[in-house]
């Protein structure tokens, strides 16, 4: 009975060794037929792996990423018009505003007539005829409305038959249209005699408004009685 114990193992491998050396194409059929059965359980479990594993490793190893990003609406921008292009030049640059003339340099109205007249005196006496320089034929002498006449009564004198008259500090040349209107009198008065012997050049107006200058040009001496006086007259309208 001591035996019982190790005895079991050793009457089990002593059975195998008798089994095999008998019948061993049972013992093979039957570990075959084991194998094939494991095999057989563990083939879906495999399948299930693989195709799990595919899809991990789909996501794993795909080089391409997958944006989970919405899509963002495309650009309309670049349908809308655009503006012109407005091209920037010289010309937008503000020019500099012109430069105004002087007021003393401003185009003066051109003489309507000039010219040389000689006026009649009379000693101890006005002259009856004179000069009237607003007709036509400014300078011819007349008996009736005349703008200068000669005056004799103490001393060789020009007559301005309007008394508007004002001298003027300036050659004949110099003188404007504006000068004159500027210091003539408005209002007329008694004809005022305009002595012959100063070489000074004068503004009037005459009898029906216009504007006109004179200058003795050939004063006389005192010692001369003369009949007559010369001056250069301008006329403006």
């Amino acid at each position: 009975m001591a035996n019982d114990s190790d005895g079991a193992p050793q009457g089990r491998q002593g059975a195998v060794r008798r089994a095999w050396s008998e019948h061993p194409e049972v013992i093979l059929t039957a570990i075959l037929g084991a194998i094939v059965a494991l095999v057989v359980g563990f083939l879906p479990l495999l399948t299930k792996e693989d195709s799990g594993g595919k899809k991990g490793d789909f996501s794993e190893n795909n080089t391409t990423p997958v944006s989970t990003a919405p899509e963002s609406p495309p650009d309309s921008s670049s349908n809308l018009p655009t503006e012109p292009t407005v091209e920037r030049s010289k010309s937008n640059t503000p020019e500099p505003p012109a430069k105004s003339s002087p007021p003393s340099e401003a185009k003066s109205p051109k003489p309507r007539w000039k010219g040389p007249i000689k006026i009649p005196v009379n000693l101890n006496s006005v002259s009856t005829t004179g000069a009237e320089l607003d007709s036509d034929e400014p300078g011819n002498l007349s008996g009736v409305d005349d703008d200068l006449r000669g005056d004799y009564s103490t001393t060789p004198a020009v007559l301005v038959m309007t008394g508007r008259v004002a001298e003027v500090g300036k050659p004949l040349d110099e003188i404007t249209k504006e000068i004159c209107t500027q210091r003539t009198p408005a209002q007329p008065s008694d004809p005022i005699g305009v002595t012959a012997y100063r070489t000074g050049t004068y503004c009037f107006a005459t009898s029906e408004g216009d504007t006109a200058a004179f200058a003795v040009t050939s004063p006389p001496t005192i010692q001369d009685i003369p009949d007559e006086l010369t001056i250069q007259v301008v006329l403006w309208e």
